[in-house]
């Protein structure tokens, strides 16, 4: 309880400066409160970020960010809400616990309807995103207990080494670790063939280096749907253990008929990239 306590006091000062400085001062917020004693990260702690209440497990660095910070990539997350429009479908691929889904969930609400689709393949993440979904009144958030890819079966999602394994946010199908759960995996046009799902707007691909094989089993979605905004993080390092390359990725993209809506996907080691249909 007294840690519960503490960590509310201190969250708030870095939240006002990362709200005061934006990227910058979210990113030192995060690293100030990472030096905090380890008693910080013990407890769960119910917290309210715009407008939606989450329960945090501190201890998970995507949570950990959103609680002492105030955002969990701040210039994502505002492009995305900004983005929505009235009667949107927004897939989210690798939801953990809802960062993304859960605002955007509430934004189409509070812009007069639309749907969130949560794909998020480990038990326990899928469990709480669910749990939130009904906290929030958020009935327009739907959650399916899946990975995607190419195509259907499936893998053994695992933990990543370099990080706890209460860090739920860096499993990944492609991880050396331990099998933390045996999870189905599916391919995205055979999930909407058998749903008849004739509407596809935002797309957020999370799943730290299988974006290559989630956009094989998308194809058919985006060439006959074609959503006004795709986002996903490029990791080299991450699509060398799901023996993928940047290469593959623009390939795929241009196929598509899609372009980077900023200067292509740049040389760096890690970059947030957001695909435009090419004819814009």
């Amino acid at each position: 309880m007294l840690w519960g306590m503490a960590n509310q006091v201190v969250a708030a000062p870095l939240r006002l400066g990362s709200a005061v400085f934006g990227e910058r001062g979210a990113f030192k917020a995060n690293a100030l409160a990472q030096r905090l004693p380890a008693g910080f990260k013990r407890d769960r702690v119910r917290a309210t970020r715009r407008g939606v209440r989450y329960e945090l497990d501190l201890r998970d660095n995507v949570q950990h960010a959103l609680f002492y910070a105030g955002w969990y990539d701040r210039a994502l997350t505002r492009r995305l809400l900004t983005e929505a429009r009235p009667g949107d479908v927004y897939v989210d691929v690798g939801a953990h616990i809802g960062v993304l889904a859960l605002p955007m969930a509430r934004q189409l609400r509070r812009l007069g309807g639309g749907r969130v689709l949560a794909f998020e393949p480990a038990p326990d993440n899928a469990g709480r995103l669910r749990h939130a979904a009904s906290r929030n009144h958020l009935d327009n958030l739907d959650v399916i207990e899946a990975a995607l890819g190419a195509s259907a079966g499936t893998a053994a999602l695992r933990v990543d080494p370099s990080f706890s394994n209460a860090d739920t946010g860096v499993r990944s199908l492609y991880a050396d670790g331990a099998a933390a759960f045996e999870v189905s995996v599916l391919s995205f046009d055979d999930w909407r063939s058998d749903r008849g799902l004739d509407r596809l707007d935002l797309v957020k691909i999370d799943v730290e280096g299988g974006e290559l094989d989630v956009l094989r089993g998308m194809t058919d979605a985006i060439t006959h749907l074609k959503p006004r905004l795709i986002v996903f993080e490029v990791k080299d390092e991450l699509l060398r253990r799901a023996g993928s390359t940047r290469a593959e990725l623009e390939q795929i993209v241009s196929d598509l008929g899609y372009r980077s809506s900023v200067d292509g996907f740049g040389d760096e080691q890690a970059v947030n990239v957001s695909l435009v249909p090419a004819s814009r």
